[in-house]
């Protein structure tokens, strides 16, 4: 389960380097410990270029991704990207292959987790995030909390028309079924 972090997980579009700022969404740590208890790995994958804008350090988005952690419950990875071709930061202020909509943030768990894409989703709130689990081959899921609302419409044009559209990660958790009933034994 790959999830995205701010306004799929979390309170907030903007640029968060203060742990005191995080704000778990409603039913997220439910739907963490749903994921959990259905042995679903909980990844998230998140494009954090304050720090490339000089907005906060690597050190302040530690700390908020520790806050995240124990706000929605243990997840079991976050990779983020702090890189922004126009950020001002070295050695962040340059182009790479892990700003979602690109899929590197994915394609790197999956490595090093030996996870199959294949059979995993995406959650967030961004046609960004949908993208980049698209060009990783995993599914993308919208949530309507944070910007999915506003990004609901815009599905067909940006050509994700099969997306499915859920009210929040919680709404995926509860879907979900236990991954050892699906193993061959």
């Amino acid at each position: 389960m790959f999830l995205d972090r701010d306004g799929t997980l979390i309170e907030g579009e903007g640029y968060l380097g203060d742990p005191a700022g995080v704000r778990a969404i409603t039913g997220a740590s439910e739907a963490v410990r749903l994921m959990a208890e259905r042995g679903y790995l909980r990844i998230v994958v998140t494009n954090q270029s304050g720090v490339a804008r000089g907005y906060f350090d690597e050190d302040a988005y530690a700390s908020v991704a520790a806050a995240t952690d124990a706000a929605v419950g243990p997840l079991d990875a976050q990779y983020a990207c702090f890189h922004l071709a126009e950020g001002s930061v070295a050695p962040w202020n340059s182009a790479c292959a892990c700003r979602k909509p690109l899929p590197g943030l994915i394609l790197g768990a999956a490595r090093e987790w030996d996870i199959d894409l294949a059979r995993s989703v995406l959650v967030g709130d961004d046609l960004r995030d949908l993208r980049a689990a698209v060009a990783a081959g995993v599914e993308p899921i919208l949530v309507r909390t944070g910007k999915g609302a506003r990004n609901e419409g815009l599905l067909a044009d940006a050509g994700l028309g099969g997306t499915r559209v859920v009210d929040s990660v919680l709404d995926v958790a509860r879907s979900l079924t236990d991954v050892s009933a699906e193993i061959p034994s």
